[in-house]
């Protein structure tokens, strides 16, 4: 698949809908716990995160998820498995309200 021009993306997402989204970013690094001063990981070096998004979009799917080419399998499994476990604990996760109070 040929890659697409910064051009044709935005003419193709041009004529979008607006969209909201909950979003989980999972980071790694290797080694172990880590804080950078904004995030503090797990043990094992995985810190999620979620927000609320809005992207330009139609006719998707309820769940996306994106993974760069040539992640590793086990860090896509791990790090999938700690927003499953984060979901799972925190149910609020997943209601837009949630972060409306975070951010305004």
């Amino acid at each position: 698949m040929k890659k697409k021009t910064r051009g044709e993306l935005l003419s193709h997402y041009s004529e979008k809908e607006p969209t909201e989204f909950i979003q989980f970013d999972v980071f790694y690094e290797d080694g172990g716990p880590w804080n950078d001063g904004l995030m503090v990981s797990d043990e094992e070096g995985f810190a999620v995160i979620g927000g609320k998004t809005t992207e330009l979009m139609s006719g998707c799917s309820a769940i996306r998820v994106l993974i760069i080419p040539g992640t590793e399998k086990g860090i896509v499994t791990r790090g999938l498995k700690k927003v499953i476990r984060d979901i799972e604990k925190c149910p609020y996760l997943l209601k837009k309200e949630y972060y409306n109070t975070l951010f305004p």
